[in-house]
């Protein structure tokens, strides 16, 4: 969903005339942290397939620091545009990941996977992924339709000497 959220949002971006090198503006507090972010996503995702975490709770455990250093990255970014929709995306996703934890894995029709993709390749997303995809598509969109700061012209003065 991602994916299609940035490359919705460059296309927009362009229709609107405006220019990709915009892009290069996006300035990411603590990017750092997105790093370490990126580095424990790729570890689920490799690891959690593999039969390592079925006889621990490290997953758990994995998934809670994952959505906490999350949350303390959005947090640090929540200047830029989009990122309060992209932050309700990942609550949404949080809440349903704590209420499977909880119980027995359950259904909750109205966040989990409901929107149908109307492109080939199909599948469904959810509510979370679609704010998710939003807040990245109006980062980018914002960030390339943003003026230059030369094309501003603020005032014209004569100046006496």
């Amino acid at each position: 969903m991602v994916a299609e959220g940035v490359l919705l949002g460059i296309i927009t971006g362009l229709i609107a005339r405006r220019k990709i090198s915009n892009l290069m503006r996006i300035r990411l507090s603590w990017i750092w942290l997105g790093v370490v972010l990126a580095i424990i996503y790729l570890g689920i995702a490799y690891f959690m397939p593999t039969a390592i975490w079925q006889d621990y709770d490290y997953g758990l455990v994995f998934f809670g620091a994952f959505y906490f250093l999350l949350f303390v990255f959005l947090w640090k970014n929540k200047h830029l545009p989009g990122m309060l929709l992209f932050t309700a995306g990942f609550l949404l996703s949080f809440l349903v990941g704590i209420i499977n934890i909880a119980s027995i894995p359950v259904e909750i029709p109205w966040l989990t996977k409901v929107i149908q993709k109307p492109w080939s390749g199909g599948g469904t997303f959810s509510i979370a992924n679609f704010l998710i995809s939003l807040g990245v598509f109006w980062l980018v969109f914002r960030t390339m339709t943003k003026p230059d700061h030369t094309t501003k012209l603020t005032s014209v003065r004569c100046m006496r000497l």
